[in-house]
């Protein structure tokens, strides 16, 4: 006769360690990926116009200057 019951040998419904995230969890999540890309993309469209920036707001003879 066999004492383990029979949910003995089920796996468990979850991985060990793994939980769904909150609302507020998913929202904060969200909003750092959303800030993240706003970020790259300011610094890639700068890297992309710095030389047109350059030669508007700062002095012509001086490229170190500008930079």
């Amino acid at each position: 006769m066999s004492t383990e019951s029979p949910e003995a040998g089920s796996a468990p419904a979850t991985a060990p360690g793994s939980h769904r995230l909150s609302g507020k969890q998913r929202k904060a999540i969200i909003a750092g990926t959303i800030g993240n890309t706003v970020e790259w993309v300011d610094w890639a469209l700068y890297s992309i116009f710095v030389k047109i920036i350059a030669d508007e707001f700062f002095p012509k003879g001086d490229g170190a200057v500008a930079l």
